[in-house]
């Protein structure tokens, strides 16, 4: 439960408020709530919160794409490009089969 609750360094938001548009209510004693008669028609819940959950899942999908770029950075950095020429011999994972067999 924590972790739905819990902002994640990627997305800046928790799991929780990515789906469902709020955050997420913990250690509370159920006991203690009193039933809200001010509480909307589904609809109009739905009209309400839809908004406000798209603004997350933007807000989520812009930090995930800025986290990403920051860590490939370090990798791009230090990747270069290969200067194969021909003839050169390489080593290759890809298994050939003999005609006939069946591969697995």
């Amino acid at each position: 439960m924590a972790y739905r609750a819990t902002a994640t360094t990627n997305t800046g938001l928790s799991p929780h408020d990515v789906i469902f548009g709020t955050p997420m209510p913990v250690a509370l004693d159920w006991g203690l709530l009193v039933e809200d008669s001010t509480t909307p028609s589904a609809n109009a819940y739905m009209a309400d919160i839809l908004p406000k959950i798209q603004a997350f899942r933007e807000i989520a999908i812009e930090n995930a794409r800025v986290s990403a770029e920051r860590n490939a950075r370090p990798v791009n950095e230090k990747a270069v490009e290969p200067t194969f020429k021909t003839g050169d011999k390489y080593y290759s994972t890809i298994r050939l089969s003999k005609k006939g067999s069946v591969r697995s």
